[in-house]
């Protein structure tokens, strides 16, 4: 019996894996106008600099996910690295509700010391940061990184008058949800929660 392979020999001239090269092959152009976040091989969030390519990993495996290609997008929150405030109550955003905040509380999922603690008061009721900067006209995506400092779950949402999505930091589980919700893991106990809504 004679077994004979039925696909052709040559190779292709250009072969895009950008997961297992990590790297743009020459003939390939990239620009980006600004710096970009992407996640390194250590799980640990990075900055990619003007024009640098970003390859993504995944967070707890280290596996390379391949290149980020995205369209533009606009950051409407001011000041949404919480180190970057200079007092709270100004920039759209509002005093913490029955909480304190310590600024450079402990390391944060870039590996600097820079991670913001939201730490609650006795009182009953919510404890919250609230931005409200702006007026919705479209589809918004908000993202926060959370870490447990004794609580269980945290909440997330876009809008005042939505209902909240809530996420257990210990089982990664969305437990109540508005519009689309997700949770990630990342090292060192952070987690990444999302929620995307149209409402406006």
């Amino acid at each position: 019996m004679t077994v004979r392979s039925l696909y052709p020999a040559d190779r292709p001239n250009l072969l895009l894996n950008f997961a297992r090269a990590r790297a743009l092959d020459t003939r390939v152009s990239f620009t980006r106008a600004s710096t970009g976040p992407y996640v390194g091989a250590d799980g640990l969030i990075k900055t990619a600099k003007v024009n640098e390519a970003r390859f993504d990993h995944n967070p707890i495996t280290g596996e390379c996910t391949g290149l980020i290609v995205e369209p533009a997008r606009t950051n409407f929150c001011s000041y949404s690295n919480f180190q970057q405030f200079v007092t709270l109550g100004s920039q759209g955003w509002n005093p913490p509700t029955r909480a304190t905040t310590t600024q450079n509380a402990t390391t944060g999922p870039d590996n600097t010391n820079t991670a913001l603690l939201l730490q609650e008061d006795s009182s009953n009721g919510t404890h919250e940061l609230t931005w409200v900067g702006f007026n919705p006209t479209a589809t918004l995506t908000a993202s926060v990184f959370v870490k447990s400092a004794g609580v269980t779950t945290v909440s997330l949402k876009i809008f005042a008058d939505s209902a909240n999505s809530v996420f257990n930091l210990t089982d990664l589980t969305v437990t109540s949800l508005t519009g689309t919700a997700s949770i990630q893991a990342f090292p060192n106990g952070w987690r990444k929660i999302s929620v995307t809504s149209d409402e406006i």
